[in-house]
């Protein structure tokens, strides 16, 4: 949300915050790509920085997948797998 919010209204520093914020919450992907959902927020930075907003919104739509993912894969295992 706050990386949308930052991309709709031109703001880099909300997505330099947005990024800095998702580091931890990718750590149950994996040590190689831990840094992966964060670097997509970090290119988006710099494309709006540079003022090419659709690239900022495609450099955003695998962060949204990834959600989707993980929020199924917790509700999947959370539900499904209860001891």
């Amino acid at each position: 949300m706050l990386a949308i919010f930052g991309v709709w209204k031109k703001r880099p520093v909300v997505l330099i915050v947005a990024g800095v914020w998702s580091i931890p919450a990718s750590e149950g992907l994996g040590l190689p790509i831990i840094v992966l959902p964060a670097l997509f927020l970090f290119s988006a930075v710099y494309a709006v920085y540079k003022n090419r907003i659709r690239i900022a919104w495609l450099l955003l739509i695998p962060l949204f997948l990834y959600a989707v993912w993980m929020t199924v894969f917790s509700i999947y295992f959370g539900f499904f797998y209860l001891d």
